[in-house]
C-alpha cells in the first residue's frame, strides 16, 4: 500500500499549471499555506512535468496526450509538529466542504489507527476526471494533491510506470 501510494503521490507531483480560482476552492486553499511553517508547497508548470518523464518515453503518445490534458496541480504537505496551524481546521475541513459542495465522488477511503487517506473524483462527460483530491493524515503529517484537468483514471495509473522516480526528491512525507 505504501509503495502504492508513493508512486501515485509523485505522479500527481509530476503535472502542474495555474488557474484563477476563487477562495474556496483547493488551489487557494494550498497556496494560502505556501508560506506556513512546517508546509511544503508545491506547483510546477506544465513544460517541468517532462523532466520527471523517463526519456523513452517522452514521445509517448499516450503520455504526450495525458501532459496535455492536466491543467491544474498543486500539492500540500505539513509536518504537523512543526507547524502552528490547526491543520483540521484550516486544511482539512475546507477541503471536505469543498468536495462535498463539488458533489464529487469517494474513489477511495482507507483508515486505520495510523493514518487516514482519501481520493476523491469529480467526473466529467464521457467518463473523465476534471479533479482529484488526494488527502492523506497520519499522526505526523498532512498531505494533499489537487489535480484539475480531462483525464481518464486508466491515463493517470498508466503514466505511472512511465514517471522516473529516481528524479523525485524527498520534500514531501508519504511514510504511514
Amino acid at each position: 500500500m505504501q509503495k502504492l501510494t508513493r508512486f501515485f503521490i509523485l505522479f500527481l507531483f509530476v503535472f502542474s499549471g495555474c488557474a484563477t480560482i476563487d477562495k474556496g476552492r483547493p488551489e487557494k486553499i494550498f497556496e494560502s499555506h505556501d508560506t506556513t511553517q512546517g508546509a511544503v508547497y508545491l506547483s510546477l508548470p506544465p513544460n517541468l512535468a517532462k523532466k520527471y518523464i523517463k526519456p523513452e518515453f517522452e514521445s509517448n503518445k499516450e503520455v504526450k496526450e495525458t501532459l496535455e490534458e492536466i491543467e491544474v496541480l498543486k500539492a500540500l504537505s505539513i509536518k504537523k509538529n512543526e507547524t502552528d496551524i490547526d491543520v483540521d481546521v484550516e486544511i482539512i475541513e475546507p477541503l471536505k466542504a469543498y468536495a462535498q459542495k463539488e458533489d464529487m465522488k469517494e474513489l477511495i477511503n482507507v483508515t486505520n489507527s495510523n493514518f487516514h487517506v482519501s481520493i476523491q473524483i469529480l467526473d466529467s462527460e464521457e467518463g473523465k476526471v476534471s479533479e482529484l483530491l488526494f488527502m492523506m493524515d497520519n499522526k505526523e503529517n498532512y498531505t494533499s494533491v489537487f489535480i484539475k484537468g480531462n483525464i481518464t483514471l486508466q491515463n493517470i495509473l498508466s503514466i505511472i510506470k512511465h514517471v522516473d522516480f529516481n528524479k523525485m526528491g524527498d520534500s514531501f512525507s508519504f511514510d504511514f
